[in-house]
């Protein structure tokens, strides 16, 4: 979160004319938090992943369909607890 942090201080206190909408950040920029605080400030963070091929994607509908990322995910629906 390091990185982010840097990020997100340096786009607040800048005094130029820019007005970046998006930034791009390293594997250190990769929090929930930090992405919350990105899109409360009105900027989309686009962070890299370290070993993405590591992970597993899960399509959010069985049926959902992506044209192009559909052959990342696998075939099972992510499930959450509502808590009820």
């Amino acid at each position: 979160m390091w990185e982010a942090v840097y990020i997100i201080e340096g786009l607040l206190q800048q005094c130029s004319d820019a007005e970046p909408d998006t930034i791009h950040a390293d594997t250190q920029g990769q929090s929930y938090p930090v992405h919350g605080l990105a899109h409360l400030f009105g900027f989309n963070l686009l962070t890299r992943i370290r070993n993405w091929k590591d992970l597993t994607f899960y399509r959010h509908a069985a049926d959902a369909r992506y044209e192009h990322i559909d052959s990342l995910l696998g075939t099972r629906a992510t499930t959450r607890s509502t808590g009820r």
